[in-house]
C-alpha cells in the first residue's frame, strides 16, 4: 500500500512539472510573437521617418525593458543620424547633437528598483528610456539581463559621438 501512495505522489508531480512545462512553452511562444510584432510597427514607423526627414537608415539594433516593451535604435551612418523608436515616442537625432548617454540605477546590495537610459543632447533636453521599472532582485537573470541591455544601449549612443568624454553609469 506504501509503494501506492509514492507512485501516486510521484506521478501527480510528474504531471504536474508536464503541466507548467508546456505553459511555460507556450508563454515563451507568445513572448517572442509579441516582441516581433512590436519590432515590425516600430520598423514601420521609422520607414516613415526615413521618408519625412530623407535619410536612410542601414544599421539599427532593438533592446528591451523589463515589461516586454521594444526599444528600436537605427542609424544613419552617411548622413550621421541616430533615430530611436519607443511606442509613440520618436526621436531623430543628428550626431553632433548627442552630448552623451548614461544609465541611472536607484538600486541597493539586493535590488534593482530602476535602471533609466538617459540620453544629453547639446540643445539641452534630456531623454529618458526606461529599462528596468519593478523592484526586482540585483542577481535575478531579467535585472541581469536589463543591466546588459541598457549598457548596450549607453555603448551604442556614446560610439556615435566620436571621441569626446563620455558620461559613465551612475547609481542613485
Amino acid at each position: 500500500m506504501k509503494d501506492y501512495i509514492i507512485y501516486m505522489v510521484l506521478l501527480a508531480f510528474l504531471l504536474f512539472n508536464l503541466y507548467v512545462m508546456l505553459v511555460g512553452q507556450r508563454r515563451k511562444k507568445m513572448s517572442a510573437a509579441d516582441v516581433k510584432r512590436q519590432e515590425g510597427e516600430l520598423g514601420r514607423i521609422a520607414l516613415e521617418e526615413q521618408k519625412k526627414h530623407g535619410i536612410k537608415f542601414t544599421a539599427h539594433s532593438t533592446y528591451m525593458n523589463d515589461k516586454g516593451k521594444v526599444i528600436l535604435a537605427a542609424i544613419d551612418p552617411k548622413k550621421k543620424y541616430l533615430g530611436i523608436f519607443f511606442g509613440d515616442n520618436v526621436q531623430i537625432i543628428p550626431y553632433d547633437d548627442l552630448e552623451g548617454a548614461r544609465a541611472v540605477s536607484n538600486c541597493d546590495e539586493k535590488y534593482v528598483y530602476s535602471i533609466d537610459v538617459e540620453i544629453t543632447r547639446k540643445s539641452g533636453t534630456v531623454i529618458a528610456y526606461p529599462f528596468a521599472t519593478e523592484k526586482r532582485r540585483k542577481k535575478g537573470w531579467i535585472s541581469q539581463f536589463i543591466e546588459k541591455d541598457s549598457g548596450e544601449f549607453v555603448t551604442a549612443v556614446n560610439s556615435l559621438i566620436g571621441d569626446g568624454e563620455k558620461p559613465s553609469a551612475t547609481q542613485e
